[in-house]
């Protein structure tokens, strides 16, 4: 399913490389278009906020219970005042380039579906250094 939903983004990447790094046979209890609601945001993201011929990675991996998938990009990052914030309906950060700022409700879509899953998300980034988004969904096949 990542692979198809990346293959399905490879418009939005422009110059940017996309590396997935998912093992084989690794199942969640997820709803596919669900998941590809989640992925296409944060990727689309990385994309926006970072520079050209930079790289995206999306990675997973288990962790008991839970699947915890990672889109990571090189970017400016994001302010460690505003990291809480990103996941409010309708918050948009101040001082976003031109054509880049949203309509701030991608990212609180983002955090539902990850809660209607059962998981949680979360972000680390540092200014200048690039941003991860986590999520983590339940481990196991879809019912």
């Amino acid at each position: 399913v990542v692979d198809r939903i990346c293959l399905n983004l490879s418009g939005v990447l422009g110059e940017h490389e996309l590396e997935v790094d998912v093992p084989t046979g690794m199942r969640a209890r997820v709803d596919a278009d669900g998941l590809s609601r989640i992925l296409s945001n944060l990727v689309t993201n990385a994309v926006k906020f970072s520079a050209p011929q930079s790289t995206v990675r999306v990675r997973a991996h288990e962790d008991g219970d839970f699947i915890v998938v990672s889109v990571s990009d090189e970017g400016t990052g994001i302010p460690l005042e505003l990291q809480q914030r990103i996941f409010e309906r309708f918050f948009q950060a101040p001082n976003q380039p031109v054509g880049k700022r949203g309509t701030g409700v991608g990212l609180a879509i983002v955090h539902r579906y990850v809660e209607l899953h059962g998981g949680r998300i979360w972000v680390e980034s540092d200014e200048g250094a690039g941003t991860t988004f986590f999520f983590t969904l339940p481990a196991g096949s879809a019912g």
